[in-house]
């Protein structure tokens, strides 16, 4: 029986890890900034454990493949998380839905201002539909990661404390 469990929850792990490193490609693919539901869950939480180093590894990676000049998202994604830190104490162990809207709002900022500084200073822009694609697909994508991270968080620190 207890093969057959670690059997099970190893088949559950990789199912899972398959859908998430889907959804990262996927969200690459229209060139969402993935990161933004992490980084506002992580700090929702436990602030502590935000993974900053591997955040800026991993825009350094998303700006190569965006061509865009390295730092880039790796400086909005630490404004970003600046942002957030203040705001933790009003967020936290709120409403479902009152964390989903402010983190819709949050994100069309973060797409708004990187837009601008693309325009600004590199001169390229999206199409707005692009634009529109991307917020949606953030904010519809942030139930789903949300609550997985949630359950990540509690599992581990049950792990934790025995």
């Amino acid at each position: 029986m207890g093969e057959q469990s670690v059997l099970i929850r190893s088949c559950v792990y990789y199912a899972l890890c398959a859908l998430l490193f889907t959804l990262f490609f996927v969200a690459d693919a229209i060139g969402a900034a993935f990161l933004l539901p992490l980084i506002f869950i992580t700090i929702l939480i436990n602030p502590q454990h935000t993974p900053w180093v591997g955040i800026f590894c991993i825009s350094l990676f998303q700006d190569t493949l965006s061509n865009i000049p390295l730092g880039v998202h790796g400086s909005l994604y630490g404004l970003y998380g600046l942002f957030l830190m203040p705001q933790r104490k009003y967020l936290f162990k709120r409403a479902f839905f009152f964390t989903w809207v402010i983190f819709a709002i949050t994100t069309l900022a973060f797409l708004g201002v990187r837009e601008g500084f693309l325009m600004g200073v590199m001169h390229l822009s999206k199409h707005p539909v692009n634009f529109v694609t991307e917020c949606s697909f953030l904010a519809l994508m942030f139930p789903l990661l949300f609550r997985f991270l949630t359950w990540v968080h509690v599992t581990l620190s049950a792990r934790h404390e025995s």
